[in-house]
């Protein structure tokens, strides 16, 4: 079809060198959980009171809650320049952030295999998603199509409101 604008797909382009970066996000995440939680440890030995180890799981559920349904990066992806999205590019709010967190419990557990189990799933799929984004229905993208498909979608007339033809939708972040 010469003459015609393709139709911009992120995944188009995707190999696995995004595996890379959330591999690298998943690492600078639990550093950052075990350096935020280990001086807990030695205040409570300070204290002669045994730390509970509930404090560091809800540390760690709260961390990968808040900052991917908010902001739609934990401090890795941040670094690594990618993204947690929705379906319209927008950050995925707390349900679906829920959704990747509890099971990032199973596939991403460095006790349990190290993350082989969303390694072995992101592979087989070409949107490179693990078992948490397919149940969730969000993607991880790179920042740059992140902004790309946003473009692209403010473009977009608004469809839902009757007469709207020619106004554009505003795309909420």
């Amino acid at each position: 079809m010469e003459g015609q604008e393709k139709i911009f797909n992120p995944f188009d382009n995707y190999d696995n060198g995004i595996l890379i970066r959330r591999w690298l996000a998943t690492f600078l995440d639990y550093f950052t959980i075990f350096i935020f939680t280990i001086p807990l440890h030695f205040i409570s030995e300070s204290l002669h009171k045994k730390f509970p180890s509930g404090i560091v799981f809800l540390f760690f559920l709260g961390y990968f809650i808040f900052f991917e349904g908010y902001f739609g990066a934990t401090p890795g992806k941040f670094f690594t320049g990618i993204r947690v999205v929705d379906l319209t590019a927008s950050p995925p709010g707390f349900k679906k952030a829920t959704i990747r967190t509890l099971t990032r419990i199973l596939e991403v557990n460095p006790i349990l295999l190290g993350g082989l189990p969303a390694g072995l799933i992101a592979l087989s799929n070409q949107s490179k998603q693990r078992m948490g984004d397919i149940i969730a229905h969000t993607h991880v993208w790179r920042l740059a199509d992140v902004n790309k498909m946003r473009e692209l979608m403010y473009q977009l007339p608004d469809t839902n409101v009757p007469g709207a033809e020619s106004e554009t939708k505003e795309p909420t972040f």
